[in-house]
């Protein structure tokens, strides 16, 4: 579902903003400093590529509504997904290193984006340094987070868990509660990027269904108990042992 077009001073992400979340920018100012910097409220369709692998690098973007994944191509000519971006996330980052992009980006559902070019915003950091600390605290978190969730050891219904968990956190004020998430991805997708098979991600959801963790409904979860979500994220045991047919959370 999309949010209604509004001014940054009333975006219900503007706490995210890699600008509102600046000290010193928060206090005042930040109304001007993003008039002049930001291009806001850009639509994108289901499917839309943002950018592609080796395009130039131009922009920063945040997702403002619905969801991007950023993905790889392998030498066997497979999809890798890498990143899945959802409303208050920035992506875009990968073209840092040599001024094109190392991933491609691609719209998974109708939503908005907000844009910044590279060159404004090092302009913009030589007059307001608080902008670059809060830059590198943002790609500081990201790099943490995508390091914890890629190298742990984590069980499959573990990444799963996570994933829903995740999801839930991104659900705005104007979208779903935090007990209801709508899956951005199809199951083979949720497969590639969680690193299993597509039949693994269904019977997990089977699994979690049976036992009355969620309640699955096509691409809409409704979160029934929160806190067995949170016990297999803190592997603290929680009863999966009811049978699950892998077609109930198809």
């Amino acid at each position: 579902m999309s949010v209604p077009a509004s001014p940054c001073s009333k975006c219900y992400l503007r706490k995210q903003c890699l600008f509102y979340r600046a000290p010193g920018v928060a206090q005042g100012g930040a109304d001007q400093i993003l008039a002049s910097a930001l291009t806001t409220n850009i639509p994108v369709v289901q499917g839309e590529r943002v950018y592609g692998y080796g395009s130039p690098f131009e922009y920063f973007y945040m997702v403002k509504s619905g969801s991007v994944k950023c993905s790889l191509g392998t030498s066997a000519g497979e999809e890798l997904i890498v990143d899945l971006c959802l409303p208050g996330d920035i992506f875009g980052l990968d073209g840092l290193n040599d001024a094109r992009h190392s991933y491609s980006a691609v719209a998974l559902e109708t939503g908005l984006l907000c844009k910044i070019r590279f060159e404004t915003l090092e302009r913009l950091i030589t007059e307001e340094p608080c902008i670059l600390r809060s830059l590198l605290r943002l790609m500081g978190q990201k790099f943490i987070s995508d390091l914890r969730f890629v190298t742990s050891r984590m069980s499959t219904d573990k990444r799963i868990a996570h994933l829903l968990i995740n999801l839930s956190k991104h659900n705005g004020p104007n979208t779903l509660p935090a007990t209801r998430v709508r899956l951005p991805m199809t199951r083979a997708d949720m497969g590639n990027y969680l690193g299993m098979a597509l039949e693994t991600v269904s019977r997990i959801l089977s699994i979690f269904q049976k036992n009355g963790i969620i309640d699955v409904h096509g691409k809409h979860v409704e979160i029934l108990d929160p806190d067995a979500l949170n016990r297999i994220m803190a592997d603290r045991e929680v009863d999966l042992s009811a049978p699950a047919a892998d077609n109930s959370a198809q």
